[in-house]
């Protein structure tokens, strides 16, 4: 199996389904070409980003607010992924999330974010769990570590 050959195929007209604890999605509203949030794509279509602290091997404290803030501020969030695809991506099974990701790495729908019923936030992530891959969220105040990785989709060539 090669990234190149697995594809995803999205439906973005449906409502994702959210938690029980989950209140709402509080993803940003940005204008989004739609070559740039495509209904069918492969995963080879998918770059992985990391902030900087990340690369270099390290940590970052309150990370998920530092990267959602850059993501925002950069207009990165506007290739992310979002729930739509991490449902699909989850179909495609933990070997197509490892060959993404590698082995223990984690990757984030950074245009999913979403809020409980006490407005904290949380951002939505694909991560194996033996031989499954499963849907989890993390609040924004927490660590993130080198294995995470933010999905975006590749820049279209102009």
């Amino acid at each position: 199996m090669q990234l190149s050959n697995i594809l995803i195929e999205v439906d973005r007209r449906t409502k994702p389904n959210l938690p029980d604890w989950m209140d709402l999605l509080t993803t940003p509203k940005v204008n989004i070409p739609l070559q740039e949030n495509p209904s069918q794509y492969k995963l080879s279509d998918i770059e992985l980003w990391q902030h900087d602290e990340q690369k270099s091997g390290g940590s970052i404290m309150s990370g998920g607010e530092r990267i959602y803030r850059h993501l925002k501020n950069s207009e990165l969030l506007t290739r992310a992924l979002d729930l739509h695809d991490g449902v699909e991506i989850q179909k495609k099974g933990a070997e197509a999330l490892r060959m993404l990701c590698g082995r223990h790495g984690s990757l984030f729908l950074w245009r999913s974010v979403g809020r409980d019923k006490k407005m904290k936030r949380y951002v939505p992530y694909l991560h194996t769990n033996e031989e499954t891959v499963e849907i989890g969220w993390r609040p924004l105040h927490i660590i993130q570590s080198q294995i995470d990785y933010s999905g975006l989709f590749r820049p279209i060539a102009k």
